[in-house]
């Protein structure tokens, strides 16, 4: 059987820091691994069959941070926490170097067909079979005024927590569920709610979380600094200057903004994705300024 010719896709996490290059078929499928890291993190993986197909165009691999789960070392932006890649060196050499396909220039990953992760009939899930998550050890936030249930979940290290009051996350769920499009919720693969920040407690130590400002800047993507797993989106106050500064419209938006703080529901325990009616949206691609590939 003929060879597939190969396509040099683009990828880069979202601060670009790091930009690569990868030679490949034509991208129709990815892998959807349902271990314990792969599904918090929203992982899709596409697979270059030689080590010569990947090339580094900016920065340096080794300036990832690598958190090692199972037999696999997964890399990700110590900056902006985009995931970018995994190594694996007990692989087979077509499945060595694992590409995160959220992390590819122009891949539409709502089109692309995501079939189960098989490595040698080995399921994901199977992957650290002793890992447990980690229970949450914070402070409980306010209840919801007509009752709520705690979800609680973490990163996977244990190092970041959350917790949650609403209604129960499931198929009855009355808000919104969203899964954006914008270029930094497609890298970071996020399912978000988004709960009035009296309702969210972020737990764990300063030091271990990572926050990242893009876009507008009023808003920070929290990930853990050790796993890299994301977790929420945390209102930034702004100084008292560049609030003044803004429009009337946008001085409303903010205000609004601030009182919420949205969850990304991949990190909850015990939530069936499968279950939920959720809303994919494009609108983010307009938000302005508009995300520039590198």
């Amino acid at each position: 059987m003929a060879e597939q010719p190969l396509n040099t896709y683009r990828g880069n996490c979202h601060c670009g820091m790091f930009v690569y290059e990868v030679d490949l078929p034509g991208i129709s499928s990815v892998s959807e691994c349902n271990c314990s890291l792969c599904s918090k993190r929203g992982y899709l993986w596409v697979y270059p069959s030689s080590p010569g197909q990947f090339r580094v165009v900016k920065g340096d691999e080794d300036a990832l941070t690598s958190y090692a789960f199972s037999s696999t070392h997964y890399k990700f932006c110590p900056h902006c926490g985009t995931g970018v890649l995994s190594r694996t060196p007990t692989a087979p050499p077509h499945l060595a170097i694992g590409i995160n396909a959220h992390a590819i220039q122009e891949l539409d990953t709502w089109s692309v067909e995501r079939q189960p992760y098989v490595l040698e009939l080995f399921d994901g899930a199977a992957m650290g079979s002793n890992y447990e998550h980690p229970r949450y050890t914070g402070s409980l936030p306010a209840e919801e005024i007509g009752g709520s249930r705690i979800h609680s979940g973490s990163c996977h290290c244990g190092r970041v927590q959350v917790a949650l009051s609403s209604k129960p996350i499931d198929e009855t769920f009355p808000e919104p569920v969203v899964e954006c499009k914008c270029s930094i919720c497609e890298r970071n693969a996020y399912i978000w709610v988004s709960p009035l920040g009296v309702h969210v407690i972020l737990h764990g130590n300063g030091e271990d979380i990572g926050r990242y400002l893009c876009s507008r800047r009023v808003m920070a993507k929290t990930f853990c600094k050790t796993c890299g797993v994301p977790l929420t989106n945390m209102p930034v106050e702004l100084p008292e200057e560049e609030r003044q500064a803004l429009s009337d419209e946008d001085q409303k938006g903010y205000a609004m903004i601030k009182l919420m703080h949205p969850v990304n529901v991949r990190v909850l325990e015990g939530i069936d994705l499968k279950k939920l009616k959720i809303m994919r949206l494009t609108a983010g691609l307009d938000l302005q300024p508009v995300y520039v590939n590198p």
